[in-house]
């Protein structure tokens, strides 16, 4: 995650190929060719979703868009400054340790 601005991130959200022969930890990989219908759909909501024990992904932000870069699609997303698990995003990507999940929809 690059950080742009105050509570404004810039997210790898759709990486292309993956580190375990071009794919990633479930098996599946992205290319440029694959069909994510982000014009189809106008704005993505920002979901947080850690792990069964944390209960119901939550919206924590919105997506302002999107682009396409050599590595993957990035996603411009705006947290929401009321949410506590926002400001635990934020402040994990102010240290770099922040991460997106392309397969967080799968959950909801």
């Amino acid at each position: 995650m690059e950080q742009q601005s105050e509570w404004v991130l810039d997210v790898l959200g759709v990486p292309f190929g993956g580190p375990y022969g071009g794919k990633d930890a479930q098996g599946e990989y992205f290319t440029p060719q694959t069909d994510l219908w982000l014009e189809r759909i106008p704005r993505r909501p920002v979901v947080y979703y850690h792990g069964l024990a944390e209960g119901a992904p939550q919206v924590i932000g919105q997506e302002l868009g999107w682009e396409q870069r050599e590595d993957g699609i990035w996603f411009r997303v705006a947290l929401d400054q009321a949410s506590r698990l926002a400001r635990r995003v934020w402040e994990a990507a102010q240290k770099g340790l922040a991460r997106a999940s392309s397969g967080a929809i799968g959950h909801m």
